[in-house]
């Protein structure tokens, strides 16, 4: 037997939820969709940070899907940070 409530939004005690993020006690959730049409969707925002990063660094993406956003920011991070470590060895030699 499934039990399906219905609640209304309105109904909600509104006040009791901010003062539970205030506290860090709640954290508030908003689906992918809540930006259609204000934002680019993440399979868009994933193609276009990978065209600017080949346009500034003139390197291909190897990553066979360019439409996974969060790992194409993973990839980005992995590489950033190994950027940076080397640089910070070439320094200290």
């Amino acid at each position: 037997m499934h039990l399906r409530l219905r609640i209304n939004i309105k109904d909600l005690p509104w006040n009791d939820v901010l003062d539970q993020v205030g506290c860090g006690e709640c954290t508030p959730f908003v689906g992918a969709g809540a930006c259609a049409g204000v934002l680019p969707l993440a399979k868009q925002l994933a193609e276009d940070l990978i065209t600017e990063d080949e346009l500034e660094t003139h390197r291909q993406c190897p990553l066979p899907d360019r439409k996974d956003l969060a790992r194409v920011c993973s990839a980005a991070v992995f590489v950033q940070e190994l950027l940076d470590s080397t640089k910070s060895h070439s320094v200290l030699e």
